[in-house]
């Protein structure tokens, strides 16, 4: 069992009565740069140190970015890394020539690896496995055959420190860099290893939100390991797993942080900053951010395919920009050492200590500060996500109440339809096959026809699903107003595989609406092909009021089409479209972007390609797009299909099927299948009218019916008679 002989603190604690009497004021001919530059800006602050570290760089990383994602990788304090590099090289304050020490900034050991960057993976690796935990105070050897063994009664960043610096070098030469690491780590940070004079407590009510947009299908793959979570230090682990519900059988012993998969799109997802900081991209072992808090947490995402445009010029530089909650950070994949499933590896540290966004409910004590690189947890999610996937607390799962599944019901749905919207006194679609997700608070105004939808600052619709919007061949037909659209880009629809991506945003079909700032103003249809390829089809336009717009593509031709009343106004062939396109597809606003100023009326997704007749069909009516089609009077079987409204934690595990009252035996949840109609002799089909009603049981056992309407061609009595 390891023992915690380990004392915690912000500040390096040795041995007073071997080190006092040599350690002084540092002197020097430079001011000294403000400390807080190591974690803000640290190119800044090597700038103003005399050192080579401010000019140096390896390949095509400078001294800064290798330090910065070197020390992120693994959790520890550039500070060490930086009091390490003065300690035994003078790395921060020399001014001569300091080529062969760059070469091996820590030490000249054999059993260290040589170059720069090489060389401080090596140093960081050390700094973070010599934490510990320990059984016994560990004995570490010097070149010259001496040994001594290295008191526990010290923070543990100091029995780090200390064995690092054994590699390579004699009794005496260690104390001397002990010494001089202490009067450097003194010198320029007076001691203090984090800025925060008081430990932050989180807030009640949780500050993580979802780092994916809302309504992504997400697989939770491996927990925080609370018993030692070691998987980046290459240490051996204790060959057991326990995550925070106290429980054996999860995946896999060791991991300090969460893996979580996006089955309908693996690689390409976006990727959320959980909440506000300063974010850093890195590439040191497969493609990451950093971002670090005001409150002393750091939140880390890992595997990441892409980064966001917003890291351009500035990955591995060491130099921070500034996020928000929910802004996009990159996307998903399988960079670095993933084997297997392409997922999100999410981690979150505390004043650089591990700790598990999910606290801990298992049985007694958190073991995780067991080891001295890891914090007890608490609960870090948002009040505000309970009922979604996993982030209710396991203590509130039995008083909450989670709202069940809500469903619509079109009997006879229209074959050539596959969404329809028409924004008859609510948000929720006619017909679907998947949930909308609604951002914001749009306004239901008067529109085309009875009411319709207006954009306004924050708000956007969200369909998911490949199968709502796919990049093979696809129509889709609006009526837009844009009187209220006086400046700037106004996006209708867009679906990206890439939306926040700095390589052209691959994989993107948008219809937007650009104003310019002398007034003239144009509909653009852009696409983006798989290998960045851009194409904008642009057609001048200026109207007031209600008016129908269609685009149509086919990606096997590269055609682009554009019709405004039924009227094809702009068309293209041989454009490189793309051959996958979001899962999200985005009315109102480009993924992440600004809220357009249209209002928008009647939004169809055609199932096929319309013909023209079928377009005028929708141009000239009276009416709005109704989801439902009227049956032959003599059919005997209908489709049916459940429109979902509202997802839900409290999934539908039983359906029953009514005609007329006639229920079916219980059965799993189908959202689009097959009934049968009665059939009664004689009587006349107008009255034959099939009351049909869907009963929908969930997992916790509440209960919703739906019920729908057999709409008939209506027919004279006398020719029921003659064809019966």
């Amino acid at each position: 069992m390891r023992h915690r002989y380990l004392r915690f603190g912000h500040f390096i604690v040795l041995w007073v009565w071997l080190w006092a009497s040599i350690i002084q004021p540092a002197t020097s001919v430079f001011a000294m740069p403000n400390a807080a530059l190591v974690e803000t800006d640290l190119p800044a602050y090597l700038a103003q140190l005399p050192g080579p570290l401010a000019h140096f760089s390896e390949g095509d990383k400078t001294a800064a970015g290798i330090i910065r994602s070197t020390v992120d990788w693994y959790g520890i304090s550039p500070r060490m890394m930086l009091a390490l590099l003065e300690a035994t090289n003078q790395l921060l304050s020399r001014t001569d020539d300091a080529t062969t020490m760059l070469a091996s900034p820590i030490t000249t050991s054999s059993d260290a690896p040589q170059g720069f960057a090489a060389q401080l993976d090596w140093a960081a690796a050390g700094l973070r496995a010599g934490l510990g935990p320990y059984e016994y105070p560990p004995i570490v050897q010097f070149s010259d055959g001496m040994t001594t063994t290295i008191d526990l009664n010290q923070a543990p960043e100091g029995v780090a420190m200390q064995r690092v610096l054994a590699h390579g070098r004699t009794r005496v030469q260690w104390v001397q860099a002990v010494k001089a690491f202490v009067q450097a780590f003194a010198s320029y940070f007076d001691g203090a290893l984090v800025i925060k004079k008081t430990p932050p407590a989180p807030p009640p009510s949780g500050f993580l939100y979802r780092p994916w947009q809302s309504g992504v299908r997400v697989r939770h793959l491996a927990y925080f390991d609370h018993q030692y979570p070691t998987v980046d230090t290459q240490a051996h682990d204790d060959g057991m797993m326990v995550n925070y519900l106290g429980a054996h059988n999860g995946q896999y012993d060791g991991h300090d942080g969460h893996d979580f998969a996006f089955p309908d799109q693996l690689i390409g997802t976006p990727v959320l900053a959980a909440t506000a900081g300063i974010a850093y991209a890195s590439t040191h072992r497969g493609n990451g951010v950093y971002i670090i808090h005001p409150d002393g947490y750091t939140t880390v995402y890992w595997h990441l395919d892409r980064f966001s445009r917003r890291f351009l010029g500035l990955i591995d530089s060491g130099r921070g920009v500034k996020v928000g909650v929910g802004d996009v950070i990159g996307s998903s994949g399988k960079s670095g050492f993933v084997i297997g499933t392409p997922h999100l590896h999410f981690e979150v540290r505390r004043e650089g200590k591990q700790v598990d966004p999910y606290g801990w409910y298992g049985n007694g004590p958190d073991p995780c500060p067991h080891d001295p690189a890891c914090l007890a947890s608490t609960w870090l999610w948002h009040s505000s996500l309970r009922g979604e996937f996993d982030f209710t607390p396991p203590d509130k799962l039995i008083t909450m109440v989670t709202p069940p599944p809500a469903y619509g019901l079109v009997v006879a749905p229209r074959t050539e339809y596959r969404f329809v919207d028409a924004f008859d006194g609510s948000v929720t679609p006619d017909l679907a096959q998947a949930p909308l997700t609604i951002a914001g608070y749009p306004l239901l105004v008067p529109g085309k026809y009875a009411q319709a939808l207006q954009f306004v600052p924050g708000s956007a619709l969200g369909l998911s699903g490949q199968d709502i919007l796919g990049a093979a061949d696809e129509s889709v037909s609006v009526w837009v107003d844009t009187s209220k659209a006086t400046t700037g880009q106004h996006y209708l629809f867009a679906s990206s595989a890439q939306p926040d991506a700095k390589k052209q945003f691959a994989g993107t079909l948008a219809v937007r609406y650009d104003v310019a700032s002398d007034g003239h103003a144009q509909w653009v249809f852009w696409s983006v092909g798989d290998d960045g390829t851009s194409d904008e089809l642009r057609v001048p336009r200026l109207d007031q009021g209600f008016h129908n717009l269609t685009v149509h593509w086919q990606q096997s031709a590269g055609l682009k089409q554009i019709f405004i009343d039924g009227i094809l106004v702009a068309q293209r062939l041989g454009v490189i479209l793309p051959t996958r396109v979001g899962e999200t597809t985005t009315f109102g606003r480009f993924p992440g972007g600004k809220s357009a100023q249209l209002t928008i009326d009647d939004v169809l997704i055609w199932r096929d390609t319309p013909s023209l007749s079928q377009l005028m069909a929708v141009v000239n009516a009276f009416d709005q797009q109704a989801p439902q089609q009227a049956l032959p009077a003599f059919g005997t079987t209908t489709n049916v299909q459940l429109v979902p409204i509202r997802s839900s934690n409290d999934p539908v595990v039983v359906m029953r099927v009514a005609v007329d009252g006639h229920f079916s035996d219980p059965q799993p949840l189908d959202t689009q299948f097959t009934i049968t109609l009665p059939h009664h002799e004689g009587v006349n089909v107008s009255e034959m009218l099939a009351q049909v009603a869907i009963e929908l049981t969930t997992r916790s056992g509440a209960v919703q019916t739906v019920h729908g309407v057999v709409n008939r061609l209506p027919v004279k009595i006398t020719e029921v008679h003659a064809n019966r």
